[in-house]
This record gives structure tokens, C-alpha cells and sequence, in this order.
């Protein structure tokens, strides 16, 4: 079979691409190394069946390949095949270099190579990293603005000079940047990459944990509601509690109602995981819960907390209590966008039951709802759960 035009095209915009950024790197350094060029794309060959079925076919489809190439600089090669006599049948396109192939490719690809070279020689010009790194930094950058361009080339011209280390990102004193600049995932490591640091030293804000008390007699004897605590400073609750119920809605943990002895923490899902473990008042509760969504991500997160070294117990998060609550589901990501098949991971730590459920919701025929959010439970069933536990 020989290869559509549309086919041939798309092979070449592939080869584009992938040596955009390494040649404008070539170029920016004055090198003449050609780099994966000339490239030769493979036509196919018709079988003498097909051939001699539709001879006049093989022939426009020989003329419409020699007007595209020739309209670009390209070459073809011909063989001559047997089918009733002699015919000339185009093998091959050969496109002898990038310049040749951009124009071929369209205007989307030669305005690519152009701001590709131009920033290349900018990063030429600017830094001592090499060509892997400008490679990489360019195709990084590729769907950027010239702004946001412009602006990591200043930052990492500024950390190549400055020592910014216990600075958080935003502290950082970047003339003409937005304070969010460079808490956009992904930039201080470019910037490290062009200036040569392994680290910029940047330093984030220390942690907030929340917390309700739900102790009825120390609310009645005008004990603080709610409290915080920062990860790293001293201190500790208005007592020791008898139970920690860590839940994931923040309209859950301002409304969960009172029990004797008992402190509900906001959990704000990862980073629970990573700043609770660290709270000693926590961690030695006597009895630790954790409530999250039934759907993989709260299960995932339950079972990261028992890897933590958190000995939590979970409530209305197992497939009992879906079965009963899977009527207040929803397949809605936000908007009107659905909820997409999650891929199962290892949770070695789930439970049978949490299991059985989490198997459930990773499942590619999944016909139940993917998702039972936390606050459409109503508050007195998870109430009524703790002190049937305690």
C-alpha cells in the first residue's frame, strides 16, 4: 500500500519536532552539524495486484507526490515496476533539512523554529550550560509567552549572581516580577538548569493545621471553638484529647458536632499526610479516625496517613458504607466534565472492606458512582459512627 500525502506529512512534522530545539541549539552555537537530516520517508509499495487494478491511480497519486515535493525543494525517488509494462512508481521523499522540512511542514512549524532560534541564541548568549540543557529548556518553554520567556531568562541570570537562600519564593526581590512568578511548578528548576545551581535555597511557608474542639464542657465553659497550630512551633491543644477525627470538607471540620473528649482536625488531603504525622498530640491520641470521600483519592489518602505510621481508623469509607450512601454519588468532576477512571494504585494498608470498595471505584466498568463527597453525609451519621466505635 503506498502511504497518503496527509500520512507522509504527518512523519515529517513528527521528525520537525523532535529536532526543533536541538537544531536552532546547533545554529545558536555556529555549528554545521546537520543533525538528523536528510530524512527519507518510505512511501510503500503496492503490491502487482494493486498495481495493475488501478494503474491510473498509482499514477496521479506519483504526480500529486512529485507537485508537493517539488513545491517545497524535496526529492523523490521512482522505481520502475512491471504491470502490464513498465511503470514508474514514486519509493521514496527525501527532505534534504530542516529548512526545507518547516516549510513543508506549515506556517505553525516555521513560526516555531523561528522563536526556537531566537531563544536559543538568547540562552546561548546568556548562560554556560550545555546544549542537553538549552534542549531541554526550550522544549519546556515551547507553549510559553515571550514574557514568561523573557522573564526566566532575568531570574536566571539574577540567581546565577545573588544568594536568595531562606527566601520564600515570593520574598524573593525580582524587579518587574509578579509575586506568584516563580511559584508556578516547574520554573525554579529550569531556573536552576540555565544558572548551574542544584538548589535556589527557596524556603516555603511553614504549615497550618486546624482544629475544632468538640469537648461540650470545655465549649460550655468558654473554651475556644476553633484553634491552629503552625508546624514547627511549640505548643499544644487546650487538652489532651480523647479522640482526633481527621476530615477532609472544610464546611465538616467548622460544623462537626460536639463529643465529649474529642478534637476534629481539617486534614486538607495531601497535606495531612505530610504535616499530621509531625504532631505529637496526634499522633499519641488514644483513638485516631480519619473521614474522607469515598472515591480512590480519599482512600488513597487513608492509606498514606497508615503508611505515615498513623494508626488511623476510618469511618463511612468502606463498602458497607458506600452501598448505603452511593444514592448521593456523582460522576461530576466540575461542571459538567465526568469523572475519569482513576488508575488503581498499591494501598497495601486499606482493609478488606476499604478495599473491596477502592477496587470498585478504579474499575473500568464501574457502573456506580465514582465519588460519595464527605459533606453529603449528614453530620449525626458520622457522630452516631464515633460513638458506637468509642
Amino acid at each position: 500500500m503506498l502511504k497518503d500525502l496527509d500520512d507522509v506529512v504527518v512523519q515529517l512534522v513528527h521528525r520537525f519536532e523532535q529536532d526543533a530545539e536541538p537544531a536552532a541549539v546547533r545554529e545558536a552555537r555556529g555549528r554545521q552539524d546537520p543533525g538528523p537530516w536528510p530524512f527519507r520517508i518510505a512511501l510503500g509499495s503496492p503490491s502487482k495486484g494493486q498495481l495493475v487494478a488501478d494503474i491510473q491511480g498509482v499514477a496521479r497519486y506519483g504526480e500529486e507526490i512529485d507537485r508537493w515535493a517539488g513545491a517545497f525543494g524535496l526529492e523523490v525517488a521512482w522505481a520502475s515496476r512491471r504491470a502490464g509494462g513498465l511503470q514508474r512508481v514514486p519509493t521514496h521523499v527525501t527532505v534534504p533539512d530542516i529548512d526545507r522540512a518547516v516549510r513543508a511542514c506549515g506556517r505553525q512549524a516555521q513560526l516555531q523554529l523561528a522563536r526556537q532560534r531566537g531563544r536559543a541564541q538568547v540562552l546561548t548568549d546568556s548562560f554556560a550550560a550545555d546544549d542537553a540543557t538549552l534542549v531541554r529548556v526550550l522544549k519546556r518553554t515551547n507553549g510559553w509567552n515571550d514574557l514568561d520567556f523573557s522573564l526566566l531568562v532575568e531570574a536566571a541570570r539574577w540567581f546565577g549572581t545573588h544568594d536568595a537562600a531562606g527566601m520564600t519564593p515570593r520574598q524573593v526581590p525580582l524587579p518587574g516580577f509578579h509575586a506568584k512568578w516563580l511559584d508556578a511548578a516547574g520554573r525554579r528548576g529550569l531556573i536552576c538548569s540555565l544558572c548551574g545551581k542544584e538548589d535556589l535555597g527557596l524556603v516555603g511557608r511553614p504549615a497550618l493545621v486546624e482544629w475544632a474542639y468538640l469537648d461540650p464542657a470545655h465549649r460550655a465553659a468558654g473554651g475556644r471553638r476553633y484553634d491552629s497550630h503552625m508546624i514547627g512551633d511549640a505548643g499544644s491543644p487546650a487538652y489532651a484529647p480523647r479522640f482526633v477525627a481527621i476530615v477532609e470538607n472544610k464546611d465538616t471540620y467548622l460544623a462537626f458536632p460536639p463529643l465529649e473528649g474529642g478534637i476534629c482536625v481539617f486534614g486538607s488531603g495531601w497535606a495531612g499526610v505530610t504535616n499530621l504525622p509531625d504532631l505529637d498530640w496526634v499522633a499519641a491520641a488514644p483513638r485516631l479516625f480519619y473521614w474522607g470521600d469515598m472515591d480512590a483519592a480519599g482512600l488513597e489518602i487513608l492509606d498514606a496517613y497508615r503508611a505515615a505510621g498513623l494508626n488511623v481508623e476510618s469511618i463511612l469509607m468502606d463498602s458497607v458504607a458506600y452501598e448505603e450512601y452511593a444514592r448521593f454519588g456523582t460522576d461530576r468532576a466540575t461542571g459538567k466534565q465526568d469523572l475519569a477512571q482513576h488508575q488503581a494504585l498499591a494501598v497495601p494498608h486499606l482493609t478488606p472492606n476499604e478495599r473491596k470498595l477502592y477496587e470498585l471505584l478504579t474499575s473500568s466498568d464501574c457502573a456506580s458512582p465514582r465519588r460519595v463527597e464527605q459533606e453529603r453525609i449528614p453530620l449525626a451519621v458520622a457522630r452516631d459512627e464515633l460513638l458506637a466505635r468509642l
